[in-house]
């Protein structure tokens, strides 16, 4: 899983097996010195099946004799994040947001426009005093969230 402290280690290295000698290695490769990441902001995503969504395209035309307008309504079904679980005491649980919840956006971005791992890079990337936008859905009402990412080690 992205976060995993195992795979932010092990991405560091080629793993060299052996099998012949029953023996395993690692090499450092080019991720070696790059920067830690982990989950700063409390908050763990999941797909929950899809949602629909309309998507309006309209036409206007106009000349002295006539105006014409076209419209037309397409049905797009887009994947649906939620959060799996908020841990204890982090910047997202002490802010309210809940198991359960949908993301609708971050930083007015739609959460449609990313997949699970770009999200969860952008709500776990930390820099001091950086102001993460979101906005919730819960049980039918949209709210806004300012979430401030904390460095815990």
């Amino acid at each position: 899983r992205n976060g995993v402290v195992g795979g932010e280690i092990l991405k560091r290295f080629n793993c060299l097996v052996d099998y012949k000698n029953n023996q395993f290695g690692l090499r450092k490769n080019g991720n070696f010195t790059t920067r830690f990441t982990y989950n700063v902001s409390g908050i763990e995503l999941y797909y929950d099946g899809y949602s629909i969504f309309k998507d309006y395209k309209e036409a206007k035309s106009s000349s002295p004799e006539k105006v014409i307008f076209v419209s037309s309504i397409g049905i797009i079904y887009k994947p649906t994040v939620k959060v799996l679980n908020v841990r204890k005491d982090s910047p997202a649980d002490v802010l309210g947001i809940k198991k359960g919840d949908i993301l609708v956006s971050v930083d007015k971005n739609s959460t449609h426009n990313y997949d699970l791992a770009e999200l969860n890079y952008i709500i776990n990337d930390f820099d001091k005093g950086k102001k993460i936008l979101l906005k919730i859905e819960r049980e039918g009402q949209e709210l806004l969230f300012e979430l401030y990412p904390k460095d815990i080690l």
